[in-house]
């Protein structure tokens, strides 16, 4: 069994700088991991251990012979207080003896860190067998269930999991989630189908696949993510280098945004879709029931679509909500979506009548001279990669000197000199802005 690729690797790297645990398959790693660095093995300059985890020091040890090294290792790191994330893999979960783990499992339960991040690398979970997935799970179980015995008892709290490579088939993970758990993360990876047939056949099969695992994912957001009562944070991310988009569907959306703590919902690489065989299942329509969950939400404050699709409707009906009842959400990102102008136009819409909304990124799209009318309380606009020309520019310049812009970003576009003048002209009479680009 091969260690996780470079690209989970890089899924697994920490978004700030923080000491950890890394528990993988091959090595016992403690490092300051941070974004800037491409992978977690590279820190190895920072306090940095490494036992290879083979069959020497992986066997049923008595209580009085020693104990495997990376056992001691996690013991002794477990007892810093700076220790505040967790990683494991599949093949760690798999290849720890009965009684190391139970062991590790002692100390885990000792560790009282107030604030931990667990990370679990599943991308090669569907690699194993039957038996050892079982294994596997249970383990992954065993932790989630500590973590979520310790909140109770108020002796330390798993405030964010991450799952990296997750499928559509991998959704039994997520029922273990403790209750207090307050942000979740989990990237997606691919999955394909591999059924021969000619081309028609295959186009047939490859849209029942994505069908049924557009509804696997539903059922999996619906009966474990929004219902977690204490989740503030949820993100669903798809692997930035698949070529195609996690189908998402809109109840799928709409269930997200009923949850009631949620202040944050970050949906990068997903496709947003509707199917019309989905509707017979569901009270109301798709959009309508984002329209009704985002109308009545009182706690989202992000909402974040990029690098995805959404439908030209249901991105409509978002902006729509914004404009006539939501005064709440405070960032909207439509970015690399390929929306239309139309869509544009409602947000700029919804952004004139809604004194809430502080930032708009429209950046990476399609969109041209749909005419700008006011820009609402604004505070930062991206609207950099389109093709606004000179007459979008124009208008934009007579909004600016009395916005409350303070970061303005319209590179990348089809800006002429007289647009340009004219955008430098009503830069001199603003006194809010402090970046444009």
């Amino acid at each position: 069994m091969q260690h996780s690729n470079n690209n989970t690797q890089l899924l697994l790297r920490a978004q700030i700088e923080k000491p950890s645990i890394y528990l993988g398959g091959d090595a016992l790693h403690l490092g300051t991991t941070s974004s800037s660095s491409s992978t977690i093995e590279q820190h190895h300059h920072h306090h940095h251990h490494s036992m290879k985890l083979d069959d020497n020091n992986n066997h049923h040890h008595p209580d009085n012979e020693l104990k495997p090294v990376w056992l001691s290792n996690v013991q002794t790191l477990l007892q810093q207080p700076q220790i505040t994330s967790i990683l494991w893999d599949v093949e760690f979960l798999d290849r720890v003896s009965e009684n190391d783990w139970a062991t590790f499992l002692v100390d885990l339960r000792h560790n009282t860190g107030l604030s931990l991040e667990y990370q679990f690398d599943v991308q090669c979970l569907h690699r194993y067998n039957a038996n050892n997935q079982h294994l596997i799970v249970s383990r992954l179980r065993e932790i989630l269930d500590l973590a979520s015995a310790k909140a109770l008892q108020l002796q330390g709290n798993v405030r964010k999991i991450v799952f990296v490579g997750m499928t559509s088939h991998s959704g039994q993970l997520l029922a273990y989630l403790p209750t207090s758990l307050m942000e979740l993360e989990v990237y997606f990876s691919p999955e394909s189908s591999s059924l021969p047939g000619d081309q028609q056949q295959q186009q047939q099969l490859d849209a029942n696949e994505q069908r049924e695992r557009r509804s696997r994912i539903e059922n999996m957001i619906q009966q474990y993510v929004a219902n977690l009562p204490e989740l503030t944070c949820c993100a669903i991310k798809y692997d930035e280098n698949a070529e195609d988009q996690l189908p998402i569907s809109t109840y799928a959306l709409a269930s997200l945004l009923r949850t009631k703590q949620l202040s944050k919902i970050e949906m990068e690489g997903c496709r947003v879709e509707s199917d019309p065989d989905d509707d017979v299942f569901h009270d109301v329509p798709p959009d309508h029931a984002v329209f009704e969950a985002l109308c009545s939400n009182t706690s989202l404050v992000l909402l974040r679509f990029r690098s995805g699709r959404i439908g030209t409707s249901c991105a409509e009906t978002i902006c729509r909500a914004l404009e006539v009842t939501n005064r709440t959400l405070q960032y909207l990102d439509l970015g690399n979506m390929e929306i239309p102008d139309s869509v544009a136009g409602a947000a700029f819409k919804a952004a004139m009548r809604n004194q809430v909304l502080r930032g708009l990124d429209l950046n990476l799209n399609s969109l041209q001279d749909f005419g700008f009318s006011s820009l609402g309380r604004l505070v930062c606009m991206d609207l950099s990669d389109n093709f606004l020309g000179d007459e979008g520019a124009l208008q934009l310049a007579q909004l600016i000197p009395s916005s409350r812009l303070d970061r303005f970003n319209v590179a990348e576009n089809c800006i002429g000199p007289i647009g340009g003048c004219a955008i430098a002209w009503s830069l001199q009479h603003n006194n809010t802005i402090t970046k444009i680009n």
